[in-house]
């Protein structure tokens, strides 16, 4: 599909997107404990607002998806705004370089994501002077969200662009004749 110019509109469907997917993950409790963590998938709805999107756009996106977040969980309020600025922008800055529609490109953009946003959450955490838990445990979970999250992209990112392609206006194709084009009919 390639880069977009996002709309407002498309800029607002990728905040409704962002603002389920937090719901979903605080709604639904069974793969917490199936897998023992909770799975975060803002980070690959901020990958693809960042591949797809203008930086206003992607700002909004970020914002409401982390406050929300936050909202929604044991963190300070706050706290995940940073971590997904940084993934989100650095997508966007590098955004003409990244083959955003290959499956495998996306795995990895999935699993880089996945694994830092936890990572610099922690470091926040850290640097606020809280004491969060780290541990074998924890490393383990980082692992399996950083895998969930890999496995999840190519899923997120083919949702979103067939929610892109249902919402988007498309320009009208131009007709191939020119008008200024005469037909000349009759014998040779």
């Amino acid at each position: 599909m390639g880069a977009l110019a996002m709309t407002a509109f498309n800029s607002f469907l990728l905040v409704l997107a962002a603002m389920i997917t937090v719901f979903a993950e605080s709604a639904v409790s069974w793969p917490q404990s199936w897998l023992g963590t909770r799975l975060d998938f803002l980070p690959l709805v901020v990958v693809y607002a960042g591949l797809r999107s203008q930086a206003s756009g992607l700002a909004v996106v970020i914002a409401f998806g982390s406050l929300g977040f936050d909202a929604l969980s044991a963190n300070p309020l706050g706290v995940k705004l940073i971590p997904l600025a940084i993934i989100g922008f650095l997508v966007h800055q590098y955004r003409e370089l990244v083959v955003a529609d290959d499956y495998w490109v996306q795995v990895l953009l999935g699993l880089g994501a996945s694994l830092l946003a936890p990572a610099l959450v922690w470091i926040e955490l850290v640097s606020l002077g809280t004491n969060p838990l780290f541990g074998w445990g924890t490393l383990n979970q980082i692992l399996v969200q950083g895998s969930v999250g890999a496995l999840a992209a190519p899923l997120v990112f083919h949702l979103l662009d067939a929610i892109n392609r249902r919402f988007s206006k498309t320009a009208p194709k131009e007709c191939s004749f020119r008008s200024d084009r005469e037909i000349k009919r009759g014998k040779l």
